[in-house]
């Protein structure tokens, strides 16, 4: 995501397409989710039938809901496009553990 760096200093609606594109990239590799979008419905549903933990997804479905209120708002709902780049980072590198624990 080192890209997604040089995307929050032009602005955060850049970096937040930036942001929910790289989740369902990732969400498409680590647990064969092959929406169109990112349904949070059919994510959660997913990451619980995955077993991953319920603040882990809660987590995710805030990371999901910042973006998508940047993108489809205008305006970032919460943190700085910096602070939400950083909560990618950690919040998926959570998941991959999840995943990779389990393969």
């Amino acid at each position: 995501m080192a890209e997604g760096k040089e995307l929050a200093e032009k602005g955060s609606l850049p970096l937040c397409v930036f942001i929910r594109e790289k989740i369902l990239v990732f969400l498409d590799q680590a647990f064969g989710y092959s929406g169109s979008g990112l349904n949070k419905e059919e994510v959660k549903g997913l990451l619980e039938a995955k077993g991953v933990e319920r603040q882990l997804i809660n987590e995710l479905m805030q990371l999901i809901s910042d973006s998508e209120a940047a993108i489809y708002t205008g305006v970032t709902a919460g943190p700085d496009p910096s602070a939400l780049l950083n909560k990618a980072i950690v919040v998926l590198g959570k998941l991959e553990t999840h995943h990779s624990a389990y393969l």
